[in-house]
């Protein structure tokens, strides 16, 4: 029950207004707020992080409820996540999940140092070519 009240609810904390976005917009503004500094901060953030060592102990109902929660956003994710070469929309899905949750614990775990917040910054170029490279040619045009 705890699962489903705090992470079983969407949009939730992370999602909510993004409603006026899609596509890759979408995604882009959910990355950015999930694996920004503030959010890195803040000690009422994202508790996936936090809690998903003990899920992975835990009883099977208590999976099944994280399994449900964790499946919303994938769910959310994939109606707007363009497929990418070899990937489905659905993949890009999960795995965008996977790299900003291990991407949000582990610029946590190294608060304090350099590292921290390039970790951010690659999760967010690794789950965002699109964005990488258009920031990139954008850059060489302007230099």
């Amino acid at each position: 029950e705890l699962f489903r009240a705090m992470l079983g609810q969407l949009p939730g904390r992370w999602l909510s207004g993004l409603d006026e976005s899609s596509g890759l917009e979408w995604i882009e503004r959910a990355v950015a707020r999930y694996l920004s500094v503030e959010h890195r901060d803040n000690p009422d953030g994202c508790a996936y992080p936090a809690v998903l060592s003990e899920v992975a102990k835990a009883t099977p109902e208590v999976r099944a409820a994280f399994t449900e929660a964790l499946e919303l956003r994938v769910r959310a994710f994939s109606v707007h996540a363009p497929a990418l070469a070899g990937m489905s929309p659905r993949q890009r899905a999960i795995a965008t999940l996977a790299t900003t949750i291990g991407g949000l614990l582990l610029a946590r775990s190294t608060r304090g140092s350099a590292v921290s917040e390039e970790v951010l910054a690659a999760c967010q170029a690794l789950v965002l070519p699109e964005h990488h490279t258009t920031a990139h040619r954008n850059r060489k045009a302007r230099s």
